[in-house]
């Protein structure tokens, strides 16, 4: 009886294991069809070298990483990204680093009762380098996760880019007067 028993519990191990939760990596959670993330996204201007050509990409904090420059600010950094710049011989592809500052500006509207934008109020935010990461779970493939409950939260600690101050990387920022 305890050597079936035992037999049982070893066979049944791997199962046990592979249940999703907040030990399990974000490329497993993705694999699940009963899980989702809710991973916030950052935007990135990438630029090319000659400033000739430009795009936006959003990327998730999970592949991110941080860094401070030369002035001490906190930097974020999502890798290389190639892009196309069109010249008269066609299309000259260049890599260039995606990086931007954390800290960001914005401006919220402030409604009057009536609902009208009454005054602008600028404001300035920074993206964290800690997250906490709700996943939802949703109890059957043909459900939407809109009906979906909080399975659990996953943390996020950006990690440290240690070759990014090396790349001696320059960007124009804004104004620290307010």
């Amino acid at each position: 009886m305890r050597v079936l028993l035992l037999v049982l519990l070893f066979l049944c191990s791997p199962l046990l294991q592979a249940r999703i939760g907040p030990h399990s990596s974000f490329s497993e959670i993705d694999q699940s069809p009963l899980h989702r993330p809710l991973i916030p996204v950052v935007p990135f201007y990438v630029h090319s070298q000659d400033r000739s050509n430009y795009r936006l990409i959003w990327v998730r904090v999970n592949r991110l990483k941080f860094f401070y420059d030369r002035d001490g600010d906190l930097m974020l950094f999502a890798g290389f990204i190639r892009l196309c710049n069109r010249g008269a011989d066609g299309c000259v592809w260049q890599t260039v680093p995606a990086v931007r500052p954390a800290a960001y500006r914005f401006k919220s509207c402030w409604s009057d009762p009536g609902g009208n934008c009454g005054q602008y109020q600028p404001d300035r935010l920074r993206y964290p380098v800690f997250y906490k990461v709700p996943v939802m779970e949703r109890l059957s493939v043909s459900d939407s996760f809109l009906s979906g409950r909080l399975a659990f939260h996953k943390r996020i600690t950006l990690p440290h880019c240690d070759f990014c101050r090396s790349l001696k990387l320059t960007l124009v920022k804004e104004s620290r007067a307010d």
